[in-house]
């Protein structure tokens, strides 16, 4: 049986952009814990993970503790709320919620507000992180939230970044229009579909 990669599950190509283009001395952000979480523990200075779902939390954790010398990783488990209004509210406007950065919803956990998780990031410095890493919940809120946090000349990664798939984050990709992207369409080391992992840039200017 041949073992899967430890890598991101995003698209092959951007993977091998990720190769090239990152450097030990990254300090790195995630929304959305996985193996994502041990390929950055093993290339940068520091990551830093969010996590809502506790069970996956401690199935990685123990997958961590096997990789031996890794020490340079914080993981912060922060469940979603409840909607205070959640029984007023049909899935059609929750989902249409889900698509503002400023109401913390996700497209597939409508009842459910993920204000808390998204909001780790700002316990850090402006401009603190290398590259922050999109691929969790609530991810219009988790981008607007990223920006001020990225590094002139630093990354943002968006994972399932397609228009047509996933129209309902096509309003918080305007927060990021004057940057620089290269959008990768293909399949993954793991997962033969194929769908988009995009990469922007912030500007120095910004």
């Amino acid at each position: 049986m041949v073992k899967a990669p430890i890598t991101p599950i995003i698209v092959g190509t951007a993977i091998d952009w990720l190769e090239v283009n990152i450097k030990p001395s990254w300090k790195v952000f995630e929304w959305g814990s996985g193996f994502s979480t041990i390929y950055w523990s093993q290339r940068v200075k520091e990551i830093i993970s969010v996590e809502h779902n506790i069970a996956w939390r401690n199935r990685l954790t123990s997958l961590l503790k096997k990789q031996s010398g890794l020490e340079n990783y914080i993981m912060y488990l922060i469940p979603p709320d409840d909607l205070f209004l959640k029984q007023a509210m049909t899935n059609a406007v929750a989902s249409k919620l889900s698509e503002d950065p400023t109401k913390y919803i996700s497209k597939h956990f409508l009842t459910s507000n993920f204000e808390n998780y998204v909001k780790k990031i700002d316990s850090y410095p402006d401009e603190y992180f290398d590259l922050v890493f999109v691929d969790g919940r609530a991810r219009s809120s988790c981008i607007k939230h990223a920006l001020p946090k990225i590094r002139k000349g630093g990354y943002l990664i968006l994972d399932n970044a397609d228009d047509v798939a996933r129209p309902y984050y096509i309003m918080a990709k305007q927060l990021v229009k004057r940057w620089n992207h290269i959008e990768f369409y293909g399949p993954g080391l793991i997962r033969k579909n194929k769908w988009t992992t995009t990469i922007w840039t912030k500007p120095y200017d910004n």
